[in-house]
């Protein structure tokens, strides 16, 4: 599960990279502001203050000086959800995921096979026995 990086300023203003991953890490106080500014946008969108549109733009916006900062699968959810807004604005954000979800499947399937198949051929290797359970194990995944 991907983690967010946070972090309490530090003595002299430095940004301090994670220790896990070495990406820049959100500073606490301008990640809580952005998940008021999240809690307050869905108060107004639930409302109906604010459209699926404006909600889903404002968020982009939001995150979009971060990507830099994201590791790679978010990078990629990121940037399928903000293509699909700029193809779809009037849709909401869970909208927009149900939209790319058949995609998203298709090439999870793909990878998915690729390393059974990588697994498939690495259990030839192993001692009879052992290979036939793998093998069944593989199969039946």
């Amino acid at each position: 599960m991907p983690h967010i990086c946070i972090k309490v300023p530090t003595a002299g203003g430095k940004d301090l990279p994670c220790p896990y991953c070495g990406k820049k890490i959100i500073q606490k106080i301008r990640f809580e502001g952005m998940i008021q500014l999240f809690k307050d946008w869905e108060i107004e969108f639930s409302s109906g203050a604010v459209s699926a549109s404006e909600y889903s733009a404002g968020l982009i916006k939001m995150l979009t000086p971060f990507q830099k900062n994201f590791h790679p699968i978010e990078a990629v959810v990121f940037k399928r959800l903000a293509d699909a807004n700029r193809k779809i604005p009037e849709k909401t954000f869970q909208e927009l995921m149900t939209e790319i979800r058949p995609e998203a499947l298709k090439y999870l399937q793909k990878t998915e096979l690729a390393i059974l198949d990588s697994i498939e051929d690495l259990g030839r290797c192993l001692p009879k026995r052992t290979g036939r359970r793998l093998y069944r194990i593989v199969s039946a995944g």
